[in-house]
């Protein structure tokens, strides 16, 4: 385990692959992170993320962001990474689910939070709930999941830190 927010105790091009599930939303300077995931991956190196975005807070007091895609793709271009694949998870069915069965278990009725998200399961594999969550999933994501990729001929070094004081700014 070590702290995501500053310098990460491995070498430069050390990685060829690079998973971050549900974390940068936890960072309260997430461009650190971006910079020093850049300098650790190998060229050629992808990092493969998701994020939440319709999702209660959680790990309070260090739940600090929701990003879009387009802060994500933002990132990426700060950090010098290629966007490979960028797409919502989930839509409307399934953040109204999240929330009433999220409801369900702090009032302690954990039969009606499975109830809820079996009923927007079963709903989701439907003709019309497909085409719900298809045209949904852009205006009201879930989350996002995301593949960059840092360029073959690419150098080690960190991307300018001008990003991280632009990317605070906004």
């Amino acid at each position: 385990m070590c702290d995501l927010t500053g310098a990460i105790p491995y070498p430069d091009n050390s990685f060829d692959t690079i998973l971050l599930s549900d974390v940068l939303e936890h960072l309260p300077e997430p461009m650190n992170c971006w910079q020093e995931m850049y300098r650790m991956l190998a060229p050629g190196g992808k990092i493969i993320l998701n994020v939440p975005f319709y999702y209660p807070l959680h790990e309070e007091p260090h739940d600090y962001y929701r990003y879009t895609e387009f802060a994500l793709r933002r990132f990426a271009e700060k950090s010098s990474l290629e966007v490979i694949h960028l797409e919502s998870i989930g839509g409307a069915i399934e953040v109204l689910a999240d929330v009433f069965a999220k409801l369900f278990v702090s009032a302690r009725l954990t039969i009606g939070a499975r109830a809820v998200q079996g009923a927007a399961r079963l709903f989701s594999r439907t003709a019309i709930g497909s085409r719900v969550a298809r045209r949904t999933g852009n205006r009201f994501p879930f989350g996002y999941f995301m593949v960059v990729q840092k360029g073959q001929s690419q150098p080690s070094a960190r991307p300018s830190s001008d990003a991280n004081s632009s990317m605070i700014a906004d």
